[in-house]
């Protein structure tokens, strides 16, 4: 049986807990699509890439007028995009996913300018097309690197074939 003074120690620390991640996490950013995770001051949100501008919309009305980074990852079956931000100390991420033979996904310029580099960058490493962006000259490689090397090889050859 607890005591009095271990049930309020226990009640605060649920409270203070709860407190924290009212503040972490707004609930417009739950909202943005599946909440894939939640960690420390950081939210990873996973949105079809049909749904990706308007989501984009969203998160500019709320305030968020820079993309931090961009990064991608060829998992092999697809090549997952995703957009971090920072917001009021929150890392809040989006991350959709692109079928390895479209490798097409709308640019983000027009809302975030900031997301013109990185957009360069995901086209000459993973080969993604950035439909609306115009400039996607090399801004990393030489012309004697090889193309988009952060793209893994064919699916047969990751399966053994």
């Amino acid at each position: 049986m607890l005591s009095c003074m271990e049930l309020q120690t226990k009640f605060a620390k649920n409270e203070q807990s709860q407190r924290v991640n009212d503040m972490y996490y707004p609930e417009w950013m739950k909202k943005l699509g599946r909440v894939h995770r939640e960690q420390g001051a950081s939210i990873f949100v996973e949105v079809p890439l049909s749904r990706l501008e308007k989501t984009m919309e969203r998160v500019k009305r709320h305030g968020i007028g820079v993309v931090n980074a961009i990064s991608g990852y060829d998992s092999g079956r697809d090549i997952e995009v995703l957009y971090h931000f920072i917001h009021q100390g929150i890392v809040l991420t989006i991350k959709t996913r692109v079928k390895r033979g479209l490798s097409a996904v709308p640019s983000m310029i027009r809302l975030f300018p900031s997301a013109m580099l990185f957009e360069q960058e995901n086209h000459e490493m993973l080969g993604l097309k950035f439909t609306g962006n115009l400039n996607m000259r090399p801004v990393l490689l030489g012309k004697a690197s090889p193309k988009t090397p952060l793209r893994k090889k064919e699916i047969e050859n990751e399966q053994g074939k």
